[in-house]
């Protein structure tokens, strides 16, 4: 798993700002954010410049396992609307950050990633 979370740092580290959609919310509202990846087990990231990405949560395919989050705190915060959708309830300036969804099976496969920032900054 630490390789993995190397992997997924440097290339979090690496990636280009102009592939990233960006989504202005207004803090307290709920935000929903999609997964432009076609698979079925997604694990959700969190990045917050200049911190390491944040592992959030991990979503199956199947309905008889439940999500596995990182932190019992995100289940406050963080849910799963279907795999390919995070949804962030009542979002705050901690939850602000560049999100991304990955696919693990060889080979790693990333979302273009999703910034969502304050509509007052």
């Amino acid at each position: 798993m630490k390789i993995i979370q190397l992997q997924i740092y440097l290339f979090m580290w690496s990636q280009a700002t102009e592939s990233l959609t960006n989504t202005a919310v207004t803090l307290g509202a709920d935000v929903i954010i999609s997964c432009d990846l076609d698979i079925e087990e997604i694990y959700w990231y969190k990045q917050k410049s200049p911190d390491p990405p944040e592992f959030i949560l991990r979503t199956f395919d199947s309905t008889y396992e439940e999500t596995q989050y990182e932190n019992s705190i995100f289940k406050l915060k963080y849910s799963v609307k279907t795999n390919s959708r995070l949804f962030i309830r009542n979002i705050t300036a901690d939850e602000l950050g560049v999100y991304y969804c990955v696919k693990t099976s060889e080979p790693l496969k990333f979302s273009n990633g999703t910034k969502i920032y304050n509509t007052g900054e």
